[in-house]
């Protein structure tokens, strides 16, 4: 059996699940690492700190159940795809050169079983850390779509199945018209599995933007094929024998009513939709069409409620640099569908931040976490590049081996202290093509990609201050930070920096003002 899969079986309530060698399902949250913050944005006397994690979030989302253990209404995943392929990540040195490394990998040992047993023991402490009212969103796609359904069925329930959405992939050439045959078609579409933790939930739902058709007002019969005996009545002279009406009687006598009323007071100085309008855009119309039959009235609308077909909108994005970043479209679409402002919104694999931004602009409380440290440098930098954002925390579970020092100058001048990075020391000059490598050793500043200053600094966390970095197309960085103290004293300043890969430096100094 390929993968070292086994054929699916039964649980206890007769459903079908997936079986496989060493699966388990375990969550020790006695032995979890404490989240202990090591980058703070924002004041501390906030009631509430968004939260921005770097570590396995296997241990993450272990370490949350102790707060947050029925309290989350969304969880977004796009976990790894089962696709065994690498993914980069592509910055810039200076305005031109463009340096492109490691981002994570997607291949997970022992095949699909390993996949499997990954997936299966982080959705089983998902499942855990939603509120009755909560639902997960697990973006996949061909490889492992199948897999995930039945993961998700016996872990939610498969009453707690709402829906499986298509979105509209990364857009690829297709080179299969050169071939006589072919042997499959292009790959279009991604999945979306929805999920609820309860089958009795209910959500606001996802709209989108009308089209033009929807923009304008049209009748539609009120007949429906549907054969419910209790939906029949006489209605505008029409009595029916088979089919139902869609309204309930009351419903359509009081806009047949409306109509009339339109008809003998309105209807010779203005349009239905100009008294809909005057009316406050809450009445219905109902009138017999061309052929006898009842029609109702719809409205011009602005949006429609959206179903599955979310092909409308990209999935991907490509404004970091990130090579599997999500679309703001998507997680706008997918926040709003399912979680209201104030809701806890979480997503344990975020890999550049989307969600954890769009959260944040709508208005929500989000925590997110990944592995990957560039993925985690990258949302931060998103992150405050909002014009307006709450306060939040970057978390570590594993601070890693201790880095060199960034070398700063130091310059006081009666209150007021300037910090200026001069560059941050780089081990992996090897890895660049040697032109750029030659620029770096010129230029040191050019291997940092973003510093912050905490300008009295008194240990873990580090209170981002200041802070400057690269953008995505090259240049942002500024090279001083200034900062005028109140009071004559000696302070501590902290100095964090990261360079073009990802690696990040501490420096720790003593100054003396006034």
């Amino acid at each position: 059996m390929e993968g070292g899969s086994m054929p699916p079986r039964s649980d206890r309530k007769g459903r079908v699940c997936l079986a496989w060698p060493g699966k388990r399902l375990r969550c020790n949250t006695a032995a979890s690492s404490p989240l202990t913050p090591v980058e703070r944005f924002g004041g501390d006397r906030e009631p509430w700190r968004n939260q921005l994690i770097l570590g396995d979030n296997m241990a993450a989302m272990a370490a949350l159940l102790h707060t947050y253990a029925g309290q989350v209404r969304l969880i977004y995943i796009d976990p790894p795809f089962a696709t065994g392929h690498s993914y980069a990540f592509r910055s810039r040195i200076g305005a031109a050169d463009v340096v492109e490394e490691l981002a994570f990998e997607d291949d997970l040992p022992n095949g699909m079983s390993g996949y499997l047993q990954f997936m299966y023991e982080r959705l089983g402490i998902m499942h855990q850390l939603l509120s009755e009212d909560g639902s997960i969103f697990v973006h996949c796609d061909y490889r492992a779509n199948s897999h995930l359904r039945l993961l998700l069925d016996e872990l939610f329930g498969p009453e707690s199945f709402r829906n499986e959405i298509i979105t509209r992939r990364a857009q690829t050439k297709s080179l299969q018209k050169q071939f006589a045959s072919l042997r499959s078609l292009n790959v279009f579409h991604d999945t979306i599995l929805w999920y609820s933790k309860s089958p009795d939930a209910r959500f606001p739902g996802p709209y989108k933007p009308a089209s033009a058709a929807q923009r304008r007002a049209a009748w539609q019969s009120l007949w429906n094929n549907a054969d419910r005996p209790t939906m029949r009545y006489p209605l505008l002279g029409c009595t029916i024998s088979r089919g139902q009406w869609k309204w309930r009687e009351e419903r359509a006598l009081r806009a047949a009513a409306n109509y009339q009323h339109y008809l003998e007071h309105h209807a010779a100085t203005k349009t239905l939709t100009q008294y809909w309008e005057e009316t406050g855009r809450t009445l219905e119309f109902v009138r017999r069409n061309g052929s006898g039959r009842p029609a109702y009235w719809i409205p011009p609308r602005d949006r429609v409620l959206a179903d599955t077909n979310w092909l409308d909108i990209p999935a991907y994005s490509y404004s970091t640099g990130y090579e599997t970043e999500k679309s703001e479209a998507l997680l706008e679409r997918v926040i709003q569908c399912a979680s209201n402002p104030g809701d806890i919104v979480a997503d344990p694999f975020c890999g550049s931040g989307t969600t954890a931004v769009v959260a944040e602009r709508t208005g929500r409380r989000w925590l997110a976490c990944d592995s990957a440290r560039r993925a985690v440098q990258v949302a931060r930098k998103r992150l405050l590049q909002l014009p307006f954002r709450s306060p939040f925390d970057v978390v570590a579970l594993d601070a890693g081996p201790q880095r060199p020092s960034p070398s700063v100058e130091v310059t006081v001048d009666g209150h007021t202290v300037a910090v200026r990075i001069l560059g941050v020391p780089t081990q992996h000059l090897n890895r660049l093509p040697s032109s750029v490598a030659a620029k770096v050793l010129r230029h040191p500043v050019e291997a940092v990609e973003y510093w912050a200053v905490d300008w009295e600094y008194g240990g873990v966390p580090f209170r981002n201050c200041w802070r400057s970095f690269r953008h995505r197309r090259g240049g942002g960085l500024e090279t001083v930070a200034r900062h005028t103290y109140a009071a004559t004293g000696t302070y501590r300043i902290g100095v964090l920096a990261t360079d073009i890969f990802g690696e990040e430096g501490f420096a720790e100094l003593s100054v003396r003002v006034g």
